[in-house]
């Protein structure tokens, strides 16, 4: 019998493709709790493929590009798996095992479940102004 409460078992990703390098930038909105960003990651393909898998948890990814030289560019298609806070991003050709970029575009809220990028909340000294920051 399974337990429909119990939490899935952490599956690790698959090493076809593996990170390197992250050049991450995120805008935050605190005044309505969003915030946006982007994010180069430098991928080393061990092998050829034509997907690409990451832990992704309630985010929005808008697109998708990878790129091994600046003229050799192609957009990926984005299936979100929430389930198990993963995406997969998926090209049309076989990506040779090779060094290459990934750059994303994506939105979020900003939660106050501390978890992933979430808000803190604070009041200043002499009580009158509730505050809040951002942290990860």
């Amino acid at each position: 019998m399974v337990d429909e409460g119990a939490k899935k078992l952490f599956k690790r990703l698959p090493q076809t493709v593996v990170p390197t390098q992250y050049d991450l930038t995120i805008q935050p909105f605190l005044d309505i709790f969003k915030f946006n960003g982007s994010v180069i990651i430098y991928l080393k393909f061990n092998l050829s493929t034509d997907t690409v898998v990451l832990h992704a948890a309630d985010l929005h990814i808008d697109y998708a590009t990878i790129a091994l030289n600046a003229k050799d560019e192609f957009t990926g298609k984005i299936r979100m798996d929430p389930e198990n806070e993963r995406v997969e991003i998926s090209f049309d050709n076989k990506l040779e095992a090779c060094d290459y970029q990934l750059s994303l575009k994506f939105t979020g809220d900003i939660s106050d479940r501390m978890t992933g990028f979430y808000r803190n909340k604070y009041t200043t000294p002499d009580g009158k102004e509730i505050l809040y920051g951002a942290c990860t």
